[in-house]
């Protein structure tokens, strides 16, 4: 009947916590410290400040009263589909010997518990058992490491015995100084709460963690949380063992993930020199990019003459050409084509083709009009509108009358008579 009276009473205390706690839940988060969201891979070597990513899991509690602290939690960090060789695992500095957080820029490797890996309040499990500091890419107890991806498992934290008392324990007297001296119970330091345990919907840095990739394929990793457990409460109680949370609820989660894309190398194939270089897809540029290709040989296509519509002309690679291209050509002479004449006759060459067949070069990217309607070599389309008419003549003749220069047919430097015949025997002849 004791034993009866004893659950009865346990559950009734949980009961009546949980409502104490109201919509409590723990949130949960993995964060790049830096902000880094990609590993780009300069010249094909790894610079290690780029290619090492420190991270840190974060979390709060939200909703209740405000007083309530994360009290309890278990998760497991884990990149799937990452492969082990592709990188190493570490745990990262996280607190000073006092058990403050450490905000040095400087991302220190440390796996002494208190100090590396887990934040040193919650360390009371991991003291007893190094396995709770997190097991890297290692069965161990509960935890089974899956093979081909990267992880973390069995990382678990309490603030509970000397490792709270670290920061609540000012005096050194064995108790929290928020202890009123007499019972069992004590309350938690609203600043110990908000800044180390997530009260208050603070989010804490609970885990810190390196990921150092030595792999340069093209690739996005994810890493995120697993089984994720949380219990919060609103104060401590003195046990046998030392000091602990008090009626700990167990609370609803929600976590978020991070990724990060690795920018795998290639060749860089300069666009104007055809030069090559390893680096980037996106330090390369507007160039052409092949990538995880390296430049011994050079894999990079060869120059060419590109013609722009303008009719000007550049040595650069065929893929950044939007004209026509002519492999292994250059631009001396300017091998565009343009108008080129032979009397009232129009063909589109380059100025040297022109000349060799002692035609009338118009310049490169000038045509000879539009089908039906030639107008660079057809003099005697004379008002440039729907090729040869009858108002082709009528409108020379109104030019011819006035004196214009533009009736100066002959372009002997006068208008006459024999403009006149040379404009109507132009006409009479045709254009194409």
């Amino acid at each position: 009947m004791n034993g009866r009276v004893k659950v009865f009473g346990a559950l009734v205390g949980m009961a009546m916590a949980s409502a104490a706690m109201g919509q409590v839940s723990a949130e949960f988060r993995i964060i790049e410290r830096q902000g880094q969201t990609g590993i780009p891979v300069p010249f094909g070597i790894f610079d290690v400040s780029d290619a090492a990513l420190n991270f840190a899991v974060q979390g709060r509690v939200s909703g209740g009263t405000g007083n309530q602290f994360l009290s309890r939690f278990t998760f497991n960090i884990v990149a799937s589909g990452e492969a082990d060789a592709n990188g190493t695992l570490a745990r990262l500095l996280i607190c000073n010997a006092d058990g403050t957080f450490n905000t040095n820029s400087t991302q220190s490797l440390n796996s002494v518990v208190g100090r590396g890996g887990l934040s040193a309040i919650y360390t009371s499990l991991a003291e007893t058992n190094g396995a709770f500091n997190g097991s890297i890419n290692t069965t161990s107890g509960t935890f089974t490491n899956t093979p081909g991806s990267q992880e973390i498992g069995l990382v678990s934290g309490v603030p509970a015995g000397s490792p709270l008392l670290l920061l609540t324990d000012a005096n050194g007297d064995g108790n929290p100084d928020t202890y009123p001296g007499t019972g069992a119970v004590a309350a938690i330091s609203p600043t110990v709460a908000a800044t180390y345990l997530g009260a208050g919907g603070n989010w804490v840095d609970l885990y810190r963690f390196k990921y150092t990739t030595n792999n340069v394929t093209s690739r996005t990793i994810t890493f995120q949380l697993a089984n994720v457990n949380a219990t919060a409460a609103f104060d401590l109680e003195r046990v046998a063992s030392g000091w602990r949370p008090r009626n700990e609820v167990l609370v609803s989660t929600s976590t978020s993930s991070v990724s990060v894309v690795v920018s795998g190398s290639g060749a860089c194939c300069n666009g104007q020199t055809g030069a090559c270089t390893l680096s980037t897809a996106a330090a390369c540029g507007l160039t052409v990019f092949i990538a995880g290709a390296s430049c011994t040989p050079s894999p990079c296509p060869p120059l060419g003459s590109c013609c722009a519509s303008s009719g000007a002309c550049g040595v650069i690679l065929e893929g950044l050409c939007g004209g026509a291209w002519v492999s292994g050509g250059d631009c001396s002479p300017n091998p565009c084509p343009g108008a080129c004449c032979f009397g009232s006759q129009c063909s589109q060459t380059s100025v040297l083709n022109c000349t060799r067949a002692h035609g009338i070069f118009h310049g490169a990217g000038v045509t000879c009009g539009t089908p039906g309607n030639f107008t660079t070599c057809c003099q005697a389309n004379h008002n440039g509108l729907n090729g040869l008419t009858i108002s082709d003549i009528f409108d020379y003749l109104g030019d011819w009358f006035a004196g214009s220069v533009r009736a100066d047919f002959d372009q002997s430097g006068a208008v006459n008579v024999s403009d006149i015949f040379g404009f109507l025997g132009a006409w009479f002849t045709g254009c194409s």
